[in-house]
């Protein structure tokens, strides 16, 4: 009798802890991670339930707690790998990245062939920005096994060494074993996109037929576009990325720059403005965005990005001789014609060479200033670079409405050439008729 009462309790127990197990299998399937914690505190402690609590607290995002129960196991089970592995996942995961190493690599000495193990350890001394070690143990890895993953890390850390070669060379490596990774296509495409744009532009395009949305690719691809001055194309593959809310600087910056070559001035002020919150020195953007101030009758805003840009630049002759020239145009849009010819000056200081920057400076003199004799002055030093081999009284060049039009010049750069010279010609001598009337110039004076 009395056995049969012990077998019976024993019975009871069985199904009693049965039960609270499934119970906690069903919480623990169900996600219901506070009520896994619960339920384990009402048991015994054991290691398969100390693992399941620190699943449960990392499931809350509570990565101490969980560490405390992982490490709990190792003082009792030090050759436990289970929760060694669990304790590397979880200190990575809580962003406690040196302690997460140690324990992956104590994890691999334990097991030197898990690909699990060493995959997420190379991950974690990317992050790490340990590329030379990263390097050394996908070289290893890949003697027996070249997945995708393990080459474009490898290529990632050859990139982050600028070791743009070799970065190159596994990309591509990845890309054949798996056309679908997006970060292997546009890393690679953005390595060639100002030395080989078509590359880009190519290798974008191939990604796109696989998939059409992915905004990493297509944001390399439209900025191909912008960089090969297809401007209506690139606007036409910015645009969804803008409409999906993609504000990121570069993004911004060359659908501005984009849209500036396209005169819409409103949309390029709108985005080139967002670029420069993100990069508010950066000089090309402050340019732009002064341009297109300017061009919005934002003048006074232009004006004072330019200088903001004049005050941040390096001093590059061509950079400074753009920047002197978009702060001229803008001083002009403004009618601060003193300050229109300072810059005019010093556009011409770092751009000696701009013949047309003479006539400018003359045209501002005479048009707004009257002052008759800087104009001269400048006007005559213009008319002094004219080729010798320039006829600018040939008969190819007709009188229109009391202005020399070109009519017959195949280039239409030449032409242009040609008719500032006419006309620098004409204001010279228009300027010497005025002056004899008024003056009582020498006749001799007015046939010059």
């Amino acid at each position: 009798m009395k056995r049969n009462i012990f077998l019976f309790c024993l019975l009871a127990c069985t199904v009693v802890q049965a039960q609270k197990t499934d119970s906690i299998s069903r919480a623990m399937d169900n996600y219901e991670y506070e009520t896994v914690i619960k339920l384990i505190d009402q048991q015994e402690s054991t290691i398969p339930l100390m693992l399941l609590k620190a699943k449960a607290y990392r499931g809350l995002f509570l990565y101490d707690e969980a560490a405390n129960c992982l490490q709990e196991i190792l003082k009792t089970d030090p050759e436990n790998n289970q929760a060694t592995i669990e304790l590397a996942d979880n200190y990575r995961l809580g962003g406690r990245f040196s302690e997460s190493l140690k324990y992956y690599e104590e994890a691999i000495n334990k097991q030197p062939h898990n690909k699990y193990l060493k995959l997420q350890y190379i991950n974690l001394l990317y992050r790490l920005d340990k590329h030379h070690q990263v390097i050394d143990v996908c070289k290893e890895m890949l003697k027996n096994d070249s997945t995708a993953y393990v080459l474009r890390l490898t290529a990632q850390s050859y990139d982050a060494l600028l070791n743009d070669t070799m970065a190159m060379l596994h990309y591509q490596k990845a890309i054949e074993k798996n056309p679908r990774d997006y970060i292997s296509v546009s890393r690679i495409a953005t390595l060639n996109i100002e030395v080989d744009t078509e590359m880009a532009l190519r290798l974008t395009e191939e990604y796109r037929k696989i998939d059409p949305t992915n905004i990493f690719v297509n944001r390399v691809n439209a900025q191909a576009y912008c960089i090969a001055q297809d401007y209506k194309t690139a606007v036409e593959r910015y645009k969804p990325l803008i409409e999906g809310g993609d504000t990121s600087k570069t993004t911004c910056y060359y659908y501005g720059v984009s849209c500036i070559s396209l005169l819409d001035y409103e949309n390029a002020y709108k985005y080139l403005l967002l670029a420069l919150a993100n990069d508010p020195t950066n000089i090309n953007l402050l340019y732009y965005v002064g341009t297109a101030a300017c061009r919005t009758k934002r003048v006074k805003e232009g004006i004072m990005y330019l200088e903001m840009a004049l005050a941040l630049a390096i001093p590059q002759d061509i950079e400074m001789a753009k920047l002197y020239a978009a702060l001229a145009e803008s001083y002009g849009r403004d009618e601060n014609r003193k300050n229109q010819i300072a810059a005019l000056k010093e556009q011409l200081r770092y751009d000696p060479q701009n013949n047309l920057i003479l006539y400018r400076i003359g045209t501002v003199y005479h048009d707004f200033l009257q002052d008759e004799k800087n104009a001269e002055r400048y006007l005559e030093m213009f008319m002094k670079t004219k080729p010798e081999s320039m006829d600018i009284k040939s008969p190819q060049f007709l009188l229109e409405d009391g202005k020399f039009a070109p009519v017959m010049v195949e280039k239409k750069k030449k032409r242009e050439e040609i008719d500032y010279y006419i006309q620098a010609d004409a204001r010279l001598k228009d300027m010497r008729v005025e002056k004899f009337f008024r003056d009582g110039v020498k006749e001799e004076d007015i046939k010059k």
